[in-house]
């Protein structure tokens, strides 16, 4: 029995998904110890999931895309809100999880949620400094394009067409989401917590608005808005 089109492209997703991930994660861990070969394989695997994804679902993004237009300029204001509403997520939630830990275990015991990522290396030239900054930039926006089309259509939207249970599909999604940054968290699960609403803010928005180009500006914005900061920082550790 051959399966729906749109089953057989969302296994083609999950399997380019996985590879993406897993292949430069073991070279990495295992394999290659250097930084800038590390930001290359991440960047490289990152750019081919980012093709893919879009080749597989140009036509969904083409649709949304003609439907966004059509919209009058008020959705601007609601990207502008959202992406507002998501650093206040985090900020607030981050807040609160460390005042509730540090209540409960004392503030010795509660380090940060999360380390600053440096791009600079007194091991790397000023070129290859600027090489993995690149990469960063590049897999930053890669990232906000992909998790969208995959946690937003494919595991909420297109299940909630299947099988309409809001609060099952926007509640897995979410949880699928937040794990993506588990990882880069220091494998701490309470640190996924704020993605995790982030996630099920922006299907709710999906949702509402039944239109993907919310979620990729908000997502754009958002991480552009991160990124920015990003070189300031460089700045300050070269001085």
């Amino acid at each position: 029995m051959l399966l729906p089109l749109w089953v057989r492209r969302d296994m083609r997703l999950f399997s380019l998904y996985l590879l993406c991930n897993l292949i430069p994660f073991i070279l990495n861990q295992y394999f290659i110890q250097s930084i800038l070969f590390n930001s290359i394989i991440s960047f490289t695997a990152h750019l081919i999931l980012f093709t893919g994804t879009i080749a597989l679902y140009s036509d969904i993004l083409l649709l949304h895309w003609q439907e966004f237009l059509q919209l009058n300029s008020a959705k601007w204001w609601l990207i502008g809100g959202s992406v507002l509403a998501i650093f206040g997520i985090i900020g607030f939630t981050e807040l609160s999880l460390v005042a509730l830990l540090e209540s409960a275990f004392g503030k010795n015991q509660v380090g940060a949620m999360y380390d600053v990522p440096s791009y600079h290396s007194k091991h790397l030239s000023l070129l290859g400094s600027f090489i993995v900054f690149t990469a960063a930039l590049g897999n930053t926006l890669f990232t906000a394009i992909i998790n969208e089309l995959l946690f937003r259509h494919v595991l909420f939207m297109e299940k909630l067409y299947v099988n309409p249970r809001l609060i099952l599909w926007l509640t897995l999604s979410s949880l699928l989401y937040g794990f993506t940054f588990w990882y880069s968290l220091g494998q701490d699960w309470i640190a996924t917590l704020p993605y995790m609403l982030v996630g099920a803010w922006l299907a709710w928005l999906y949702y509402k608005g039944d239109n993907l180009w919310y979620c990729l500006f908000i997502s754009l914005i958002y991480s552009l808005i991160q990124v920015l900061v990003i070189p300031l920082l460089f700045i300050v550790y070269l001085e």
